[in-house]
């Protein structure tokens, strides 16, 4: 149970920095992925991307003064963030965060069984290229 927590934390916690830079890398509006969708793909993911913004605002609406303060504290890093915010959730946050990655989870699915092969080989061959940005220091021991 703490685990699932954890994750879902990690989920609401990734949003900040990522509405406040829209990613130009590989996978952006900017990138040669990007390029490749059909502008109903598009459609679809500027669709999913509002929904999940939405539900994490409401999120953050739900936050009390002390809650917050723990998310805006910069003093500290994310999983420290989740350890001091996990206990002061209520039930009620606990559900949005789930919806939350419920809801990625679902749209993810969605997009990816909209994908032609060709674009499944272009999205394999950057991922390849480029690495699947799970770390700097992926690969190396």
């Amino acid at each position: 149970m703490l685990f699932t927590v954890a994750a879902l934390l990690s989920a609401s916690f990734s949003f900040v920095s990522a509405q406040a830079q829209k990613p130009k890398g590989k996978f952006g509006k900017n990138s040669e992925f990007y390029n490749l969708l059909t502008n109903e793909q598009k459609s679809m993911l500027e669709k999913s991307e509002q929904e999940v913004k939405a539900l994490r605002e409401a999120f953050r609406a739900s936050l009390d003064n002390s809650q917050q303060a723990i998310m805006d504290d910069k003093s500290i890093n994310r999983k420290e963030r989740r350890e001091k915010l996990n206990p002061t959730l209520t039930n009620e946050q606990r559900t949005m965060l789930k919806l939350i990655n419920d809801t990625k989870e679902k749209q993810k699915k969605q997009f990816q069984a909209s994908l032609t092969e060709e674009q499944k080989e272009a999205f394999k061959k950057l991922k390849q290229e480029k690495g699947n940005g799970k770390g700097k220091m992926q690969g190396k021991k």
